[in-house]
């Protein structure tokens, strides 16, 4: 949460011109929801839906997970995210630091700005969670620390490292 995925996401999306899927926007998530609804279980539901949207990928995209939808506690989940997930080369994790204690501070300091008139202590919580378990780090290529750095540095070093990547790989072939 407040690590700025979305605005970076958002910025990559326009340099690219790729379509962007947030797992985040109510917008976008509806038609997915209709189709999943009859599970139950929230984090279930949630797997469903990653498994949904990146089995449906007509194109390259730029998908915006949402804050928790890779934080699977359960083993099973969590290692089918991880079979979801590896066949994608370039995940990226976004966070302010890789110093957990770091990024922790940041991103309480983002909570309390943005949600100044309500009680942001459970937010703050969920945060540290997600820094301290580690899932995140499981998934990912690729860790692109934003502290110190724009929402358009961020997107340009992302785009810079997806393109190097794909050129080394090419050459490979």
């Amino acid at each position: 949460m407040c690590a700025g995925k979305s605005t970076i996401n958002k910025v990559m999306s326009e340099k690219t011109e790729m379509p962007l899927v947030s797992l985040d926007s109510r917008e976008q998530l509806a038609k997915y929801y209709d189709r999943i609804s009859a599970i139950d279980a929230f984090k279930l539901r949630e797997l469903a839906l990653v498994g949904y949207v990146l089995s449906e990928l007509k194109e390259p995209s730029i998908i915006n997970f949402g804050a928790g939808h890779s934080i699977q506690e359960n083993l099973i989940y969590r290692m089918q995210l991880q079979k979801m997930m590896s066949k994608f080369k370039n995940v990226v994790l976004i966070e302010p630091s890789r110093n957990p204690e770091i990024s922790e501070k940041i991103l309480a300091e983002r909570i309390r700005v943005r949600e100044h008139h309500k009680n942001p202590s459970k937010k703050i919580e969920h945060n540290k969670h997600f820094i301290d378990c580690g899932y995140n780090e499981q998934l990912a290529s690729y860790i692109c620390e934003t502290d110190g750095k724009t929402a358009e540095e961020c997107a340009d070093e992302i785009i810079n490292i997806v393109s190097k990547d794909s050129i080394e790989n090419d050459i490979e072939l």
